[in-house]
């Protein structure tokens, strides 16, 4: 279904899909991004920390995000032009000043304000396996 929504419509979604240990994820190949929030999480999925694919700043999140300047934003801005969806793993362990933080970056460098820059999201995790640590959820 999530597939049908990516190749069939325009209209952005969010989803979050909840399983145990050892569930994973195997998306088709469309424009997608793999993401977790620390580096082994993302070693496991083939995919990016939040922080390097966002180029977000590595300081706990405990400040404000500085805006990008405008060369930098536009180099991930042409890399990411044809971004559909952004899948996060993990997400117990990314707390609420980094998912807003997410979704700031990706506004600027899609530069639109819808939520996550107009960009889907699917969420995954267990928040029963990893408690988060230093920060509140997102929920």
């Amino acid at each position: 279904n999530v597939m049908n929504l990516i190749k069939n419509g325009d209209e952005q979604f969010f989803h979050f899909i909840n399983g145990g240990a050892g569930v994973g994820s195997n998306p088709e190949s469309i424009h997608v991004a793999l993401c977790a929030q620390t580096g082994k999480a993302a070693a496991s999925i083939d995919g990016m920390t939040l922080h390097s694919f966002l180029s977000l700043p590595v300081n706990r999140c405990k400040h404000k995000l500085v805006k990008l300047n405008s060369d930098v934003s536009n180099r991930i801005g042409v890399k990411l032009k044809h971004l559909q969806l952004l899948i996060i793993d993990e997400i117990s362990m990314v707390g609420f000043t980094m998912f807003q933080q997410v979704n700031a970056r990706l506004q600027q460098i899609m530069k639109v304000k819808k939520p996550f820059g107009g960009i889907s999201l699917i969420v995954l995790g267990d928040f029963n396996q990893l408690r988060l640590v230093g920060d509140k959820y997102i929920f």
